[in-house]
């Protein structure tokens, strides 16, 4: 930052904490204010976080390799709010497996609720898909809070792995 522009947004900061000061002496309430300036820092890589309950849980699932390959498609292809768009041909393409095998692991996926498959709105012939948030989430973390508590309210089945004994809970 350029050493007048700095001043400048200095002295305005100042300025506004004074105001502040000011304002808190006349209503009897004592206020410090500060200002802290802070050079903005470079975008990172775009990533998702996997919630390590899930993690542990999938180590010992028994999946199949198409399976794997297929949540590893999903995880690296979805959008913030956990949201995919793709369709069965395109996934059997860019994995080079079966549309059979592609069906069969999207299938095994949604099954075990690590997927949740939604009709397009648009085009009733076409999926939509979105990531369980006990698994996996991109985007801020007040946002995943809100898409549990509205998945849930919705009485939408998040419990990964219904079949299993051990089931994952969700601390909100």
């Amino acid at each position: 930052m350029k050493k007048e522009v700095k001043n400048k947004v200095k002295d305005i900061a100042d300025y506004a904490g004074l105001g502040i000061e000011e304002m808190g002496k006349d209503e009897g309430i004592r206020i410090d204010a500060y200002t802290i300036m802070k050079k903005q820092q470079g975008r990172t890589d775009p990533f998702v976080r996997v919630l390590q309950e899930f993690a542990s849980a999938v180590v010992n699932h028994d999946f199949s390799k198409n399976t794997y390959r297929v949540m590893m498609l999903f995880f690296s292809t979805c959008q913030y709010g956990n949201f995919v768009t793709i369709d069965i041909k395109t996934i059997s393409e860019t994995l080079q497996i079966t549309e059979r095998n592609t069906i069969e692991a999207v299938n095994n996926l949604c099954k075990n609720n690590i997927i949740i498959k939604v009709q397009n709105l648009q085009d009733r012939r076409r999926n939509d898909f979105f990531l369980n948030p006990l698994a996996i989430w991109k985007g801020q973390t007040e946002d995943r809070r809100k898409s549990v508590k509205k998945l849930m309210d919705n009485k939408t089945q998040l419990d990964l792995f219904p079949a299993s004994v051990k089931k994952i809970q969700e601390k909100i």
